[in-house]
C-alpha cells in the first residue's frame, strides 16, 4: 500500500532509525528538511515534525493541507525548503497547441534562467526549435515559435539565458550562442536595421525592459507603439504604463492606473481588450469567464449596444431588463424598426424598484414610446389615449408631427393645440378650412407666415375686415393697406400703416390713392415715402405745394435733392428759404448771397442761416462776407452782435466768440440786465472748458463779480448781513462794472455794513456817495442817515478772518481770491463767495463749478438750485473732490478788464 516511512538519522558513525510511522494512504511523494517532513496523501499534504519516537509533542507537531473550508482543492505537487512549504494544486487539463513541433523530437531542454522563463528548445535529429511558453496573455496561455535553427552531432546538455550547452564525445562541455537569441542592447550599435532586429527579438522574447531601452535608442513613435500594444497583450501593465508615460498619453496611464491592482487575469485581460484593443467580442468573452461576469454587461450598456446588453442581461441581471428594454426601444425607433420598438417599450414597463421615482419616469418614458410607436404602427386611437393620459406638452408635439406626417391632419391639429403648439395647430386648422378654431387660436399665433395664409384665406372669403388685420399682424402692410384703401375704403387705417412700418409699396398706394381724390399735399408726402422723388416734386410745383414737399423730404438726404427746391424758392423770390435749401444743397456762395438780400422781418433769421452756411464752407471770403454785412458795412446799419457771436461759434473759432461773449456781456451789465449777462459769460466757460481752452481772465473776472452781486442779494434774503456785506465791498470796488446801479449799490452796502458791525467800510461807501457825481441820484429818504454816518465816523470793524490759500496753505483774507505768497489767482466758493480751502470741495453736477461742500448741502436744504447756474440739483448729486488745482487762465488776454488783485 506504500503508506509507511522509516527515518533515519545521518551521523559520522554511520546511520541510526529513529523511528517509523504509518500514514492514513498511500504516500505519493516525501519532502524533507532538518526539521520537518512534508508526504503528498490523495490530493492533501500532511506536515509534521521529524524528532525522536514517542515524543508527547509529536502528533501536536502535524498538520493537514488545505485547510478544510478548501475541501474541493487538490494538491498534485508539492516542495520543502528550510522555511517554507510550497505546495500547488490542479489548474485544469487543458493542453497547448506548440507550433513547429517535430513529430521527432529527442530532447528538450528548459531555459534555468529565471530571465527567460517560459523559454524551450526541441531537438530532433536534424534540426532544433526554440519556443516559449506564454502564461498570461490576452488570449489565455499559449505557446510560440521563436526560431530554427540546425543542430549539430552532440548531445544537449544544458539551457541558461542565451547559451545551449553540448557533452562533446571526450565528456567535456562545450557552450554556443543559441541562435534568434541574442540581444546586443548596450553595443550602441548606430545600424537601424540590426536596432530594429534586436527591437523584434526583444518583443518576441517577452524582453520589455531592453526593448524599451532599443525602443528609445532608435527614438520612433512606431516602435513604442508597437511596444505597448505587446506590453499589453502579455497583460504588462507595469511596462505599458511606462511606455504610455513616455508616449504622454496620460489618459491610457490613468486607465491602467485603475485596473493594475485587478487580480483576476481574465477579468484585466477583458478589460484590456475593452479599452486598448476595442475587441468587445474578446472582451465579453474574457468577462463571462471572469470572476465578475457583470462587466460584460456593462460594456455593452456603456457602448450602447443595448441588443447585446439585452441578452446578457437576461442571465446576468434580471432587473435590469426593463431600463435595458426601454434604451433599447428608443434605439429601434431612432432607426425605424417600430414593431420591435413597440414590444420593447412593452417590456420596460415590467420595471420593479424600490426608487420610486425611477419607476414613475420609467413608465412615462416608456409609456410615451408606446404613444408614438402605437401611432406609427397605425393604432392610432391608442397612442392618442396614451398622450392624453400622460398630458405632457411634448409628448403631444411628437405624437402630432408623426400624425402630421402620416396625413391624419384633424387628429395632429388636435395634440397640436392640447400641447400649446399655436402656430402649428393653425397651420392644418387653416388646410382643413376650420375658420372657426383659427379665429380661436389668433391671439396666440406668432408666425406672420401663418397669420398671411389666414389673411389670404378671409380674403378669398370676402371678409375683408379680418384680412386686413391679419396682414397687418402678419407684417403684409402692402397687403393690408391695399384692401384698407381698395376694398374698405379707410385710408385713415391705411395712412396709420404707412406711418407706422415706413412700407414704400404702401405709401405708393397711397399716394395713388390721394391723386385720385385730388388731395395733392397728401399725394406728394406719400410719394416721397415711397420714394417717387420726381413724381412728388412735379406734383409739388404743378400745385404750388412745395412746402409740403420740403417738409416731407425733410433734412438728411443728398445735397443734389435740394437743388430743385432751392431754384423754385429763388424763382418766387422767397430768397429765405431759397437760402435755406442751397445751404442744404452745398452752394454755400448763393446761399449767403440770397439770405443777405433778405430784409424786414425776416433779416434775423436770414443771417443766423447765412451763419450756419459760413460754419459749414469754412471760406474766408464768404466769412468777410457776412462779417461785413454784420458791421454794417454794406448798408450802414450795424446787425445785433450776436450774429458775430454766433458766426465764430459755427466756425469753431471758440476765442474769438469768447471775446466778443464778454463785450456783448459788458453791455448787458451796463444796461443792468446782471442775470443775462451771467448766464452769457456761463455759457461761453462752460463750451471753452469743452473745449479744454485756457479761460480768459477777463472774462473769469467778470463772471466773479456777477456772480458775487448775485450772491450779495441771496444772503441779504437769508439775513446773513456778513456774507452780504463782503460781497456788496467786493462789488463796490468795482462800482464801474455796474453804472447803471451804483448808487443804489452803495447806499446797499453803507446799510448791510453797519448791520454786519463793518463800521469803517459802512463809513467809506457813505462818504463816496457823498461825492457829488452820486449825491444828487441819491435816493432822500436816505439823505440824512448817510450824512450821520459821515458825520460819525466809527473807527471800529471787527477783522476778516484768514484762511488757509488751497495752493501754498498761507494765510489769506477770506474775501481775497489772489495769493500774494504763490502768485495764484484764488477759485471761489459759489456759494459763500469766499475763497476755497483744499478740504471739503465739491462740484455742481451740472456747471462744474466748486463750492465748499457743507455750504453746499446746507444751501440745498433752503434751494434746492445751484446758485451759479440755476440748475435744479439734490446734495447726492454733488461730485467731491480731493484736491483743488489752480485754473489754467489765458493771461495775454487784455481786451478787457483785468483782475484787480485788490478788489476783495
Amino acid at each position: 500500500m506504500n503508506n509507511r516511512a522509516w527515518f533515519y538519522s545521518l551521523n559520522d558513525t554511520g546511520t541510526e532509525l529513529l523511528y517509523d510511522r504509518e500514514y492514513l494512504s498511500t504516500v505519493r511523494s516525501l519532502y524533507l528538511n532538518s526539521d520537518y517532513a512534508s508526504a503528498l496523501i490523495d490530493g492533501k499534504i500532511q506536515l509534521h515534525m521529524i524528532d525522536e519516537p514517542n515524543m508527547p509533542c509529536m502528533e501536536r507537531e502535524s498538520r493537514i493541507f488545505p485547510d478544510p473550508d478548501q475541501r474541493n482543492t487538490v494538491i498534485t505537487c508539492h516542495a520543502l525548503t528550510n522555511d517554507f512549504l510550497i505546495f500547488g494544486t490542479d489548474m485544469d487539463s487543458s493542453l497547448l497547441s506548440i507550433p513547429n513541433f517535430s513529430s521527432n523530437v529527442t530532447h528538450v531542454l528548459w531555459n534555468h534562467s529565471t530571465l527567460y522563463k517560459g523559454i524551450f528548445i526541441a531537438f530532433d535529429d536534424a534540426k532544433a526549435n526554440s519556443f516559449i511558453y506564454i502564461c498570461d496573455s490576452l488570449e489565455g496561455s499559449k505557446v510560440e515559435h521563436l526560431h530554427s535553427f540546425a543542430r549539430n552531432d552532440l548531445y544537449p546538455t544544458l539551457l541558461v539565458e542565451e547559451e545551449l550547452t553540448y557533452l562533446t564525445p571526450t565528456g567535456k562541455t562545450s557552450a554556443v550562442p543559441v541562435p534568434g537569441h541574442q540581444l546586443d542592447v548596450y553595443g550602441y550599435t548606430q545600424d537601424p536595421n540590426q536596432l530594429d532586429n534586436n527591437f523584434q527579438t526583444a518583443i518576441r522574447l517577452q524582453r520589455f525592459d531592453q526593448a524599451y531601452v532599443l525602443a528609445s535608442l532608435m527614438k520612433s513613435d512606431k516602435h513604442w507603439n508597437e511596444l505597448a500594444k505587446a506590453a499589453l497583450y502579455s497583460l504588462d501593465i507595469e511596462a505599458a504604463s511606462r511606455i504610455f508615460q513616455k508616449l504622454g498619453t496620460a489618459s491610457k496611464v490613468f486607465i491602467l492606473d485603475e485596473i493594475k491592482e485587478v487580480e483576476d487575469t481574465k477579468l484585466l485581460a477583458g478589460h484590456i481588450a475593452e479599452f486598448f484593443f476595442k475587441n468587445y467580442e474578446l472582451a465579453q468573452n474574457l468577462y463571462l469567464s471572469s470572476s465578475k461576469p457583470s462587466a460584460a454587461l456593462e460594456m455593452r450598456k456603456n457602448l450602447f449596444q443595448w441588443d447585446f446588453a439585452l441578452k446578457l442581461a437576461t442571465t446576468l441581471s434580471p432587473m435590469e431588463v426593463p431600463l435595458i428594454s426601454k434604451e433599447y426601444a428608443e434605439q429601434l425607433e431612432f432607426t425605424g424598426d417600430i414593431p420591435a420598438a413597440l414590444s420593447n417599450y412593452e417590456k420596460g414597463l415590467q420595471i420593479e424598484s424600490s426608487d420610486d421615482y425611477l419607476v414613475k419616469k420609467q413608465i412615462s418614458l416608456c409609456k410615451a414610446g408606446i404613444a408614438r410607436t402605437s401611432i406609427r404602427s397605425g393604432d392610432y386611437r391608442r397612442g392618442i389615449s396614451i398622450a392624453e393620459e400622460i398630458n405632457d406638452p411634448v409628448l403631444y408635439q411628437e405624437c402630432a408631427s408623426i400624425l402630421e406626417e402620416m396625413k391624419v391632419t384633424s387628429d395632429a391639429a388636435m395634440l397640436y393645440e392640447k400641447g400649446g403648439f399655436v402656430d402649428n395647430a393653425a397651420t392644418l386648422y387653416i388646410k382643413l378650412k376650420n375658420w372657426r378654431k383659427v379665429k380661436e387660436l389668433l391671439p396666440g399665433i406668432s408666425s406672420p407666415k401663418i397669420l398671411a395664409q389666414y389673411a389670404k384665406a378671409q380674403e378669398s372669403d370676402a371678409n375683408y375686415t379680418e384680412a386686413a388685420k391679419a396682414y397687418e399682424n402678419a407684417f403684409e402692410y402692402a397687403d393690408a393697406i391695399r384692401i384698407y384703401l381698395d376694398n374698405l375704403g379707410d385710408p385713415d387705417s391705411a395712412v396709420r400703416i404707412v406711418k407706422t412700418s415706413n412700407s414704400v409699396e404702401g405709401a405708393r398706394m397711397v399716394a395713388t390713392f390721394f391723386q385720385r381724390h385730388n388731395d395733392s399735399a397728401s399725394a406728394i408726402k406719400f410719394l416721397v415715402i415711397s420714394n417717387c422723388l420726381n413724381e412728388a416734386l412735379q406734383m409739388a410745383q404743378d400745385t404750388d405745394n412745395m412746402e409740403v414737399y420740403a417738409d416731407a423730404i425733410g433734412e438728411d438726404r443728398e445735397p443734389s435733392d435740394f437743388i430743385n427746391i432751392a431754384v423754385y424758392y429763388e424763382g418766387k423770390r422767397n430768397y429765405l428759404l431759397a437760402g435755406k435749401y442751397f445751404t442744404l444743397a452745398q452752394r454755400f456762395k448763393k446761399a449767403v448771397k440770397l439770405l443777405l438780400d433778405v430784409s424786414g422781418q425776416d433779416e434775423d433769421r436770414a443771417i443766423e442761416l447765412a451763419i450756419q452756411a459760413a460754419g459749414q464752407a469754412k471760406d474766408e471770403q464768404i466769412t468777410k462776407q457776412l462779417v461785413s454785412h454784420i458791421m454794417g458795412e454794406t448798408d450802414g446799419t450795424v446787425k445785433d452782435l450776436q450774429h458775430i457771436y454766433h458766426l465764430y461759434i459755427s466756425l469753431g473759432q471758440i476765442k474769438e466768440a469768447a471775446r466778443i461773449a464778454v463785450i456783448m456781456a459788458s453791455a448787458e451789465q451796463n444796461s443792468g440786465t446782471y442775470k443775462k449777462a451771467k448766464l452769457l459769460l456761463l455759457g461761453m466757460y462752460a463750451k471753452l472748458k469743452e473745449k479744454g481752452m485756457k479761460i480768459p481772465i477777463g472774462m473769469s473776472h467778470s463772471l466773479m463779480l456777477l456772480h458775487s452781486y448775485s450772491l450779495a442779494k441771496l444772503h441779504m434774503q437769508r439775513g446773513d448781513h456778513m456774507k452780504s456785506a463782503r460781497m456788496l465791498i467786493r462789488v463796490s470796488n468795482n462800482l464801474n462794472k455796474f453804472p447803471r446801479h451804483d448808487v443804489q449799490i452803495l447806499t446797499t452796502t453803507v446799510f448791510e455794513c453797519q448791520k454786519a458791525g463793518l463800521y469803517i467800510s459802512a463809513h467809506k461807501s457813505a462818504v463816496m456817495l457823498m461825492r457829488p457825481e452820486y449825491r444828487s441820484k441819491l435816493d432822500p429818504k436816505y439823505k440824512r442817515k448817510i450824512e450821520n454816518i459821515v458825520r460819525k465816523y466809527q473807527k471800529n470793524e471787527e477783522e476778516e478772518i484768514n484762511t488757509p490759500c488751497p495752493y501754498c496753505e498761507v494765510d489769506v483774507p477770506q474775501t481775497n481770491l489772489y495769493c500774494e505768497h504763490c502768485k495764484y489767482s484764488l477759485p471761489y466758493c459759489i456759494i459763500t463767495g469766499y475763497h476755497l480751502i483744499n478740504n471739503g470741495v465739491a462740484l455742481c453736477p451740472k456747471c462744474q463749478f466748486p463750492g465748499m461742500l457743507s455750504e453746499f448741502s446746507r444751501s440745498l436744504t433752503i434751494d434746492k438750485t445751484c446758485p451759479m447756474c440755476l440748475s435744479e440739483i439734490s446734495s447726492s448729486e454733488l461730485i467731491e473732490v480731493e484736491k483743488v488745482h489752480p485754473e489754467n487762465f489765458d493771461e495775454e488776454d487784455t481786451t478787457l478788464s483785468t483782475t484787480n488783485k485788490n478788489d476783495a
